[in-house]
């Protein structure tokens, strides 16, 4: 089942690489993904399939350092996470 992932990250070289690193290492497949920069931070969207849980996925996306905050675009309100 696929599920929209919305991330606001910072501006760092290596942001996008260690999101899509925690996605793919997680067992996650991302069908669909759309960024872009908005001052000094990346506003990112992902469509991901995978079969494990994904408030797992989202609270280890929650943990990275370049992470301000990430959730599950289809309960916004009960997923927000900050890092």
């Amino acid at each position: 089942m696929n599920q929209i992932i919305q991330c606001k990250t910072h501006d760092t070289p290596a942001a996008m690489e260690r999101l899509l690193r925690t996605i793919r290492v997680r067992g996650f497949l991302i069908t669909h993904l759309q960024m872009r920069a908005h001052q000094d931070h990346l506003l990112v969207e992902f469509q991901v399939n995978g079969e494990r849980s994904i408030e797992m996925l989202i609270n280890q996306l929650a943990k990275l350092i370049d992470v301000d905050n990430v959730y599950h675009s289809q309960q916004q309100s009960a997923e927000l996470k900050s890092a």
